[in-house]
């Protein structure tokens, strides 16, 4: 059953040169429960399409089709739903309550909500304005995922977000049931998350290709820089999966900061460390992440922090 359905989507935007297309031709079809990942450079009208799957703007030709059951939750990374002056409690729940409004008519006390998007249910009276980046990302996250509806659609929701904020958001987008499009920089949250990948190319042209951001660069080989941005799609990688800086150890006696979440054997102490996947050994700028279970002796003096 389709859930929505593009046709001959045509937009383009004036510039200094002329009209510049920004979607050209795109014919699209949504099923129910499918997930569809866009990735490309700035500027290539991913956010563009996302607007126009929830009525916010118009092609200059072409048309939407969405089933009447649609029930939109949407992530903009520009954080609009996040007011500054308001508080946690005031952005997560309604008319004055403690309780978070979930989907199916449940809710759930806030401090407990709270928790599992790591943040302290003592905060729940601080004002949104003066948290990070990363923290408002969480918060918009915690919001939107409260109640997600039938149709989710992420923009760039991976931005600042640290490995466990990422871990808890992979988590949820495995269990959710309904259908999701989102878009992202982060090729290793793409190739968890895709089964299909919208490469946007620029200048109108998007490319399709069922899988992750792996299987879409070994189909489309050549595009690796051009489409990709691969730099800075690297780069945000990268960053997102690192630690924040407050949970790494740094002593003079200990050069390395570990940043893990590991296992101590109670059998085999120090200096044998047991590290489970999605963890990383950080040696000043550098990072190794390792994705299976090892056992690793640590080239330190002083006992590492463990998370």
């Amino acid at each position: 059953m389709s859930t929505l359905e593009i046709k001959n989507l045509q937009v383009a935007v004036s510039t200094d040169e002329g009209m510049k297309p920004i979607l050209k031709g795109v014919d699209l079809t949504i099923k129910s429960g499918e997930t569809h990942a866009i990735m490309g450079p700035n500027g290539s009208g991913k956010s563009t399409l996302l607007k126009m799957m929830i009525g916010e703007i118009s092609p200059n030709q072409g048309n939407v089709k969405m089933a009447r059951n649609i029930d939109f939750a949407y992530f903009d990374q520009s954080r609009s739903a996040i007011k500054p002056t308001s508080t946690i409690q005031e952005i997560l729940c309604e008319n004055g309550s403690d309780h978070v409004q979930l989907a199916n008519g449940k809710t759930k006390h806030i401090c407990g909500y709270l928790r599992d998007f790591l943040f302290d249910p003592k905060e729940t009276q601080t004002i949104a304005g003066t948290l990070s980046g990363g923290q408002q990302n969480r918060l918009l996250l915690a919001k939107t995922l409260a109640n997600p509806g039938n149709f989710l659609i992420l923009d760039e929701p991976t931005n600042d977000l640290d490995m466990d904020s990422l871990d808890i958001l992979e988590d949820y987008l495995e269990k959710y049931q309904g259908t999701l499009v989102v878009v992202s920089h982060d090729r290793d949250f793409l190739d968890n998350v895709a089964t299909t990948i919208l490469g946007f190319e620029g200048n109108g042209v998007i490319n399709y290709n069922m899988g992750g951001y792996s299987d879409y660069i070994a189909h489309y080989p050549s595009k690796k820089q051009l489409i990709l941005n691969d730099k800075n799609l690297k780069k945000n990688s990268e960053k997102s999966r690192e630690h924040p800086k407050q949970k790494c150890c740094h002593t003079q006696s200990n050069p390395y900061a570990l940043v893990a979440r590991s296992i101590m054997s109670p059998l085999l102490l120090m200096p044998w460390l047991y590290i489970m996947s999605n963890s990383a050994w950080r040696n000043g700028g550098a990072t190794l992440f390792f994705t299976t279970f090892t056992r690793v002796r640590l080239p330190i003096t002083s006992s590492p922090c463990l998370i």
